[in-house]
């Protein structure tokens, strides 16, 4: 049963960390571009890559 509870715990944890940095990209992106959805800049664009790649290894997936 901890093993189940802890599963799902991990999860919750992994979809906010991806909502969140997905959030704070297109949060970045409307204030530099004016809502533009995909940022003029390869720099910006390869930050926020690198953000979710990082927050998936965080977790562990």
């Amino acid at each position: 049963m901890k093993r189940n509870m802890y599963g799902l715990i991990r999860w919750y944890y992994v979809i906010f960390l991806l909502y969140y940095s997905i959030e704070v990209c297109h949060g970045s992106w409307k204030i530099l571009f004016d809502d533009v959805i995909l940022p003029k800049t390869t720099r910006i664009n390869m930050q926020c890559i690198v953000n979710h790649v990082y927050n998936l290894i965080i977790t562990g997936l």
